[in-house]
């Protein structure tokens, strides 16, 4: 079950970017939710060797797995050797350093997710194991989908989409 996130304003990342970094100052790997916004968020820790940022796609880390750790680098994610996709954790909100605590989006209506640039309306999206970005669903990756875009990409970042990872 979620908890509400106490203590910011909902309508701003800023606030969001301000929780986490060098503490574990909230439950590693917990699913927590913004009241009126109807978003979820997951805090999580990055060990790998690349900052996060605002619209990465962000799988679990699979160097050395551990609950709550995640990377946005195809080179340390957990990817399926059949489908090459990767399981997704989060969209990044904000930027979280390597060896830092902060915040995933995983739930609800999303503004900035990074793609391959070949998503159209109505796709699951699914986190592409060797680009890093989010791609639309394939046979055999349906298991994989973790939100929904509402828009065509006509770039490579998707800017209405709707996640479904807030489990």
């Amino acid at each position: 079950m979620a908890i509400a996130l106490t203590g910011i304003n909902p309508a701003s990342f800023v606030a969001i970017s301000s929780l986490g970094g060098d503490n574990e100052s909230y439950v590693l790997n917990h699913v927590y939710y913004a009241p009126g916004t109807g978003k979820f968020y997951r805090f999580v820790y990055n060990p790998g060797a690349d900052t996060i940022v605002a619209g990465d796609v962000v799988g679990w880390f699979s160097t050395t797995p551990a609950f709550g750790h995640v990377s946005s680098t195809s080179a340390t994610i957990i990817v399926e050797a059949i489908t090459s996709s990767g399981w997704a954790s989060g969209i990044g909100v904000h930027s979280i350093a390597t060896l830092k605590y902060g915040f995933l989006q995983v739930g609800g209506p999303c503004e900035t997710v990074t793609t391959d640039q070949g998503v159209a309306k109505g796709h699951g999206l699914v986190l592409d194991g060797t680009t890093d970005r989010a791609d639309s669903v394939a046979a055999g990756e349906e298991h994989l989908v973790f939100g929904y875009a509402l828009e065509d990409d006509a770039t490579t970042t998707l800017s209405k989409s709707m996640l479904t990872l807030a489990h």
